[in-house]
């Protein structure tokens, strides 16, 4: 991420956030399921203080009091980076991710015996398989909001 922001100087606060938010997305899923929750703070600290100096670099001349207020978001204690972008007459915030806040979901082995034939295991796999379905699933859909 380093290097990207650093070839990304000029662009729109918004450009970047809509070009970071997936990079930093995949590799928090990626990672979440093995004993990383330490290293996603850590890297979101390191994300913020990149951010802060490329915020110093376009605006040098300006106090760092200006540069929270104008990039930064104090959100229940801690700094989000955010833009804004008029859209139809609304205004339309982007906010950064925060991989800290990734949940960590472990990998659960399933039991060596179960088989998806074997009746008597059938109980078992629905319970599994009831646990692993997400919110948008195609058994129970749910409404797009107006």
């Amino acid at each position: 991420m380093r290097e990207f922001i650093r070839k990304h100087l000029t662009i729109p606060v918004n450009e970047l956030i809509k070009m970071m938010n997936p990079k930093l997305r995949g590799w928090a899923n990626y990672y979440r399921h093995c004993v990383a929750k330490k290293v996603f703070g850590y890297v979101g600290h390191q994300i913020f203080w990149m951010l802060w100096r490329w915020a110093t670099r376009l605006h040098p001349t300006k106090s760092r009091h200006w540069l929270a207020r104008k990039y930064f978001l104090n959100r229940k204690g801690q700094w989000q980076f955010h833009g804004w972008q008029k859209t139809a007459n609304m205004d339309c915030l982007f906010n950064l991710v925060q991989i800290a806040h990734t949940p960590i979901k472990r990998h659960v082995k399933i039991r060596s015996a179960a088989i998806p034939y074997d009746p008597q295991y059938e109980a078992y796999l629905c319970e599994r398989k009831f646990g692993k379905e997400c919110r948008n699933t195609w058994f129970n859909p749910v409404l797009a909001a107006l």
